[in-house]
């Protein structure tokens, strides 16, 4: 029998086993978005499979019009409490506040507030509608976090993937026009949206590597930026900003994955930032492909990537370092 998506038999040496078998099982055969027709309800569909249950948090959702934002809180309460702004993945075509609800449950067990964000998502929404929605995102927090027992002097932003590209436009403004934000997180973060295998190694070793391939990524971009002259815009693509942009913003921890086809445009974003003089922590999960962040129920590999966010988020904000007993019960299951 044919296997619809079969991984590339040259990857096996090199990829980390629990994911070989979790992809094997549950993924071989489920098409990738691109290889679908088109349907608004697909919005809906999960970008990712495998990911651990949520901790249990209180939770706010708060409509701010044309989309919406949920937050995350602490346990127990408290008023004041910091902020991260989680900006989910997708490829600015999937995903809601309920995408990404696994890793703010366990970023607000490290003792702030965590703001997911569901920004409106292409085609029906093309650049820049999300990445404006990104920048409300901030500048609401900053006037009203008050109101929901914020504290929005204490601020950091983050994203997954596409949500990292929000984050990273989002810090680079936040430098220009005077917003405080203490750092950001970017996890393989597509940082370049003229990204092709001329430029960037990646782009040729990893194209067809499993959770994101050149032809999906190619289908996200079309998606988002239809228009090729919004693909050099710094807000689609900060690998690009000018250097002062670059300059302004904040130390970052920045994740990728060895096998992941936005691996080179990471580490080139990684040295736009040291070049302007920001700290960054780098961390290279070398046997894992582009979407395992997010397989924390079924990879060890992808706890160790979530745990190493969520310290990096205490550290900054003077909390106690965590351990992974304190954000996971159950042990993922074993490789076959």
């Amino acid at each position: 029998m044919s296997v619809l998506n079969p991984l590339d038999p040259a990857l096996l040496p090199r990829l980390n086993k629990q994911y070989i078998a979790f992809y094997n099982a549950n993924l071989a055969n489920t098409p990738m978005i691109h290889q679908l027709p088109w349907h608004p309800s697909l919005h809906a569909m999960k970008s990712v499979a495998g990911s651990a249950a949520p901790l249990p948090c209180q939770t706010k959702d708060v409509d701010l019009g044309h989309f919406a934002i949920r937050i995350f809180y602490p346990s127990p309460a408290s008023e004041d409490v910091p902020v991260f702004i989680w900006y989910h993945g997708g490829g600015m075509v999937l995903g809601s506040l309920d995408a990404e609800n696994a890793l703010c449950t366990r970023i607000a067990a490290v003792g702030c507030a965590v703001v997911a964000v569901d920004y409106r998502l292409a085609p029906e929404h093309p650049f820049p509608a999300g990445a404006d929605d990104a920048w409300a995102t901030l500048r609401y927090v900053v006037e009203h976090g008050s109101e929901h027992g914020l504290d929005a002097s204490r601020i950091g932003v983050g994203g997954f993937s596409s949500g990292a590209n929000l984050a990273a436009a989002v810090a680079q403004r936040a430098g220009r026009d005077g917003v405080p934000i203490a750092f950001q997180v970017l996890s393989v973060p597509v940082t370049d949206n003229t990204a092709g295998p001329d430029r960037f190694p990646s782009w040729e070793e990893n194209r067809n590597c499993p959770g994101l391939n050149d032809g999906k990524m190619l289908w996200y971009r079309d998606q988002y930026l239809p228009n090729p002259s919004d693909r050099t815009d710094p807000v689609a693509s900060p690998l690009l900003a000018p250097d002062e942009w670059v300059a302004g913003s904040p130390d970052a921890y920045v994740v990728l994955a060895g096998l992941d086809l936005l691996y080179s445009e990471g580490l080139a974003y990684v040295d736009r930032l040291k070049e302007a003089g920001n700290t960054v922590d780098l961390v290279v999960f070398d046997d894992l492909p582009h979407l395992a962040m997010a397989m924390d129920g079924v990879l060890d590999r992808a706890r160790e990537w979530n745990l190493g966010i969520c310290n990096f988020i205490a550290m900054r904000l003077g909390r106690p370092q965590l351990t992974l007993s304190d954000l996971y019960e159950e042990p993922c299951p074993p490789a076959l």
